[in-house]
């Protein structure tokens, strides 16, 4: 796909971004922050890197999540919006994913990739860098700062876009010996989210738009069931 280039979009967090890029390099570059909401970041993003590719956009890589539950339904339907009405693929990213391999030039060995959760911590998953590849070495799930912390104290180096209060929460978590490792700040998350693109692009099964689903991790209780019009 040479001349080609890939939009990447990440709504997952609190920040958000979009990237154009070819399979070796960032041409352009937009990052917002989520207030009060993606919405209408994403919509100015999208359709200034939408004039600047033309028709030379091969494909769209977003951010499937986790994340906020209407940030990321929100960066979906972007996505699939525009490569429906353009007939291009669509790849679908894990979102820690991209997280870990954002800190790819700064960082080796192990990692913990984290995505605020809200009340309920973050949404964690450990990660090996080696070199441009980010290999998973356990399940996806919800961590608490006091869970974050002993993989901290166990030697996983911490990545993620974090608010002040979740920062400071994970701080007094680790104990006063143990010095910590700063949180690694990271480029904007849709750079790695459009390599991922690239990476995944020859893989996909088609123009996969259609079948693309948002990845939700929260606990089983989370909503309980209910009736009614609407309502499962």
């Amino acid at each position: 796909m040479t001349g080609g280039l890939i939009l990447g979009l990440d709504t997952t967090g609190r920040g958000g971004s979009a990237v154009l890029a070819t399979e070796d390099a960032v041409l352009e570059t937009r990052a917002w922050r989520a207030e009060p909401s993606h919405t209408p970041h994403l919509h100015s993003a999208t359709t200034d890197l939408l004039a600047v590719a033309g028709a030379r956009l091969a494909a769209i890589a977003v951010a499937a999540g986790p994340g906020g539950f209407s940030a990321v339904r929100g960066g979906m339907a972007i996505a699939k919006g525009i490569c429906l009405a353009l007939d291009i693929t669509l790849v679908a990213i894990p979102g820690l994913e991209a997280v870990a391999l954002s800190a790819a030039a700064l960082i080796e060995g192990r990692v913990l990739a984290l995505i605020d959760a809200g009340a309920r911590g973050c949404f964690a998953r450990e990660f090996t860098l080696d070199g441009s590849n980010a290999i998973p070495t356990t399940e996806p799930g919800l961590a608490s700062p006091d869970a974050i912390a002993r993989a901290i104290i166990s030697g996983a180096h911490p990545v993620g876009d974090l608010p002040p209060a979740r920062l400071e929460q994970i701080a007094a978590a680790v104990p006063a010996h143990h010095q910590a490792p700063p949180i690694t700040t990271r480029q904007p998350m849709a750079v790695a989210v459009a390599r991922l693109g690239w990476s995944k692009l020859a893989s996909s099964t088609g123009r996969d738009a259609l079948g693309a689903v948002p990845i939700y991790l929260r606990e089983p209780d989370a909503t309980l069931p209910k009736k009614g019009w609407g309502r499962t």
